[in-house]
């Protein structure tokens, strides 16, 4: 099941599924309309063609097993995506850069600046 919701400028998918029955956030800009992602918790197969040939970046919240398990696959379908991943995370993964994030950290999602929080 999608959920959505617009708010400012974005639209926000979200979709519950695959291991531990986490949830994927899906960001959509309003004038590119490229998608940012927060996590891989699901399968990127399983999402909306519309959406999964857009995502230009991924933010990894934490490196537990349910938050990367389709990391590879978001990977693979978007081979020049940004991964962003908290100061201190490992993930071995890993042979493509990642951007190290901070909480308090501002990022542009296009040209929207988002500051990033560690919860």
């Amino acid at each position: 099941m999608v959920y959505t919701i617009q708010k400012g400028p974005f639209t926000f998918h979200s979709f519950i599924g695959g291991y531990d029955k986490n949830i994927t956030y899906l960001i959509q800009t309003p004038e590119t309309e490229r998608v940012w992602a927060v996590d891989a918790s699901v399968s990127i197969r399983g999402l909306p063609c519309e959406l999964k040939n857009r995502i230009a970046g991924i933010f990894i919240t934490h490196t537990h097993g349910d938050h990367v398990a389709y990391l590879d696959q978001f990977i693979s379908e978007n081979p020049e995506i940004d991964i962003y991943l908290f100061g201190g995370s490992s993930y071995k993964m890993f042979d493509k850069k990642t951007t190290s994030i901070s909480d308090g950290d501002i990022i542009n999602i296009d040209q929207f600046p988002v500051k990033i929080l560690h919860t």
